[in-house]
């Protein structure tokens, strides 16, 4: 089982994290069975399943990016996933992919605390996450067996994620994953106490569907993350959403 992924890039380094998708195509391309390339946000009109199987969206400003790829690129993506593509949202990509405008809208029933607030706070650090997930979906289990005790996860300022549940059982409300474990450690900032508070037990990630597509939102970022056991995270998810032929 081989799997393309696309990683988005921008020759504008004030809205896309470029280090961070760059570090994201050198984890990926580790794993024989996957090829990772970038794709330009000029270019996203050009995404379709005969290129790519997955679609990564990192770090960086999530209002700008969306601007920039503008109407035609947006379209591009929601058609790609709907049609059975992945996305993997990372931080900024995970905000994009949530209804909040100008966003892509792809997760209904998923809202941010305090969005604003966290953005602002600049708060870096390193932090462990719980698994939440209660399924026998063999991809999502490997996924969720890396939040143990013993692993901790590159936090930088990213989203907490809330799930609004519908009012009636639907198969395609969002799943969540996993939730911090606070407190935030290697961290130089001082960090107030009711932040510390709001982050323990937060939803940290979200596996969810689009159409025919699969989707996982990741406020953490397994691209920064040192060990190579954490690394191969960003392997998992990749698989788990990748278009099923």
């Amino acid at each position: 089982m081989s799997c393309n992924v696309l990683v988005l890039m921008s020759d504008n380094v004030e809205i896309i994290d470029c280090y961070g998708a760059e570090k994201c195509i050198e984890i990926l391309n580790m794993n024989p069975s996957i090829r990772a390339s970038k794709i330009d946000i000029k270019h996203l009109q050009n995404l379709s399943l005969e290129i790519a199987d997955v679609l990564i969206i990192a770090g960086g400003e999530p209002y700008q990016i969306r601007v920039q790829m503008e109407g035609k690129g947006a379209n591009a993506i929601r058609k790609f996933i709907s049609d059975g593509g992945g996305y993997i949202g990372i931080c900024a990509g995970a905000v994009l992919a949530i209804p909040k405008s100008p966003s892509l809208d792809l997760l209904q029933h998923v809202k941010t605390v305090n969005d604003n607030i966290w953005w602002e706070s600049g708060i870096c650090g390193d932090i462990k996450l719980s698994s939440v997930f209660e399924d026998s979906n063999e991809e999502l289990s490997t996924i969720c067996s890396r939040f143990t005790s013993e692993n901790s996860f590159s936090y930088k300022n990213g989203p907490l994620f809330k799930i609004k549940c519908p009012k009636r059982k639907s198969s395609t409300a969002p799943i969540p994953l996993a939730t911090f474990v606070g407190p935030l450690f290697n961290t130089c900032d001082n960090i107030p106490q009711n932040l510390m508070n709001e982050i323990d037990s937060s939803i940290a990630i979200i596996f969810g569907t689009y159409g025919n597509g699969s989707i996982i939102i990741s406020s953490i970022h397994p691209e920064y993350d040192t060990k190579f056991s954490n690394s191969e995270l960003l392997h998992e998810m990749c698989f788990s959403v990748m278009a099923k032929n």
